[in-house]
């Protein structure tokens, strides 16, 4: 069975032309009982971009405390030795934290107005902290009066504790834990599922590859737990158009992306691309994009799409993207490897799952 009948079987299937319940499930199978727990615990509630910084507010918070004894009392040269290490360290992260954030901003919104202004401001902080680590640093010390220091440490504090204050909205942390309580109801995540593959074959043939995560009913790893819930509850005999759907509505999701990030690669697929100095008229990443997924697909074809995008997206005589420059190029393809990444680990993330349920039948040697 080819993989274009598949995906037209599996729209049937979603579109109720084979008959589906609407999660109306009856649990009379220990194994889905006991999955739900397993389901339920996981999840990735992270960003990379909140991944860098959480541990990095951590460090702000140790660091005013720290600041905060030294104002307010004398103490030991121990002590201030180990607020130099503190702070220096703190500091240096916070450095580089800033310098990334700002390149990652630049690379991802380069073409929206005000975007050099927030890049700016970021590695302005970015150096701000990158002098404060030498002046903290504890290798080569400075020496000012107490006085000095004093002053120091009170405006080093306000400093760090304006960024702490302005920075916890957005870290997520209401948020994540909101959004946990709320999708970690079997009943919200079958509603979640139900939504999400009823939408699921209108959206693969509304969109050529990649998707905008904003067209999910909830956040993504919401829907990978549904899905999940879904196939380990699901009533009947698991036969091969099923299973393959399954597979396919999970590994999809690896290919939605953040807005910014699907802008940048639909104003990339409209560029001009000269081969051998020939104006193509093809899709620029039609080469580059995945197979339609299969539960046949193997780890190996992943590992030579990784290395095809990695080596091939790069400008060449016989690939050259005349209206886009070296740094949307480089964004692109890491978008595009990104994707390939997730997609591969993806359909090794569900194989090990359908396996560890028992519902494992048609998984391929």
């Amino acid at each position: 069975m080819s993989a274009n009948v598949l995906v037209h079987d599996y729209a049937d299937f979603h579109r109720g032309r084979v008959s589906r319940p609407k999660y109306q499930f009856q649990r009379n199978s220990d194994h889905r009982d006991s999955v739900i727990p397993q389901i339920l615990r996981e999840g990735d509630l992270s960003v990379t971009e909140k991944r860098l910084f959480r541990p990095l507010y951590i460090g702000w918070l140790l660091a005013i405390v720290m600041l905060a004894l030294a104002i307010t009392g004398r103490h030991t040269r121990e002590f201030y030795v180990i607020l130099r290490l503190i702070c220096s360290a703190v500091f240096t992260y916070s450095a580089v934290a800033f310098v990334w954030s700002a390149v990652d901003c630049y690379r991802s919104c380069k073409q929206e107005s005000g975007t050099a202004l927030v890049v700016a401001f970021h590695l302005l902080i970015a150096g701000t902290f990158a002098t404060l680590a030498v002046l903290f640093n504890p290798v080569a010390e400075f020496h000012y009066a107490r006085a000095t220091w004093l002053t120091i440490d009170k405006v080093v504090f306000g400093f760090v504790l304006v960024l702490c204050c302005l920075s916890f909205p957005k870290l997520g942390f209401s948020r994540v834990a909101i959004d946990w309580k709320k999708y970690s109801a079997p009943d919200e995540l079958r509603v979640i599922w139900n939504d999400y593959s009823d939408r699921w074959p209108d959206n693969n043939e509304r969109y050529a590859q990649w998707k905008p995560a904003s067209i999910l009913p909830a956040p993504k790893w919401a829907v990978m737990r549904a899905i999940k819930l879904a196939y380990a509850e699901w009533p009947r005999p698991i036969d091969w158009t099923v299973f393959e759907g399954f597979f396919m509505e999970f590994v999809d999701l690896a290919l939605h992306l953040p807005q910014e990030k699907y802008e940048l690669i639909e104003r990339f697929r409209k560029r001009r691309v000269l081969c051998c100095g020939r104006e193509d008229t093809h899709d620029p990443l039609f080469g580059y994009m995945l197979s339609i997924p299969s539960s046949l697909y193997s780890i190996e074809k992943c590992y030579q799409d990784i290395i095809k995008i990695r080596d091939g997206m790069r400008r060449s005589a016989a690939w050259d993207p005349v209206d886009a420059d070296d740094s949307e190029l480089d964004a692109v393809r890491q978008i595009l490897l990104e994707s390939a990444v997730d997609f591969a680990s993806f359909i090794q993330e569900w194989r090990h799952y359908i396996l560890s349920i028992g519902r494992d039948r048609y998984l391929p040697n």
